[in-house]
């Protein structure tokens, strides 16, 4: 099993992170329409995805094993 951290941001509360065990390779989709703003390694967070939804909600996902953008 592997652990994905999935992270939500707001203009108005720190951010809320939920890890999720996941089988190795499972896909990690978007939570709604948005536009990638960072989508690489990123540290102790590894891979790192971050899309901005609009009106101040941003989500992120962390420790991805590779990343695809599609």
């Amino acid at each position: 099993m592997a652990a994905i951290a999935l992270l939500a941001v707001t203009a108005s509360r720190p951010a809320m992170a939920v890890s999720v065990e996941t089988a190795g390779g499972t896909p990690v989709c978007a939570a709604t329409g948005g536009t990638v703003v960072y989508a690489g390694y990123k540290g102790s967070s590894g891979n790192w995805i971050l899309i901005d939804h609009g009106n101040g909600v941003s989500t992120a996902s962390a420790h991805a094993r590779g990343i695809t953008l599609g």
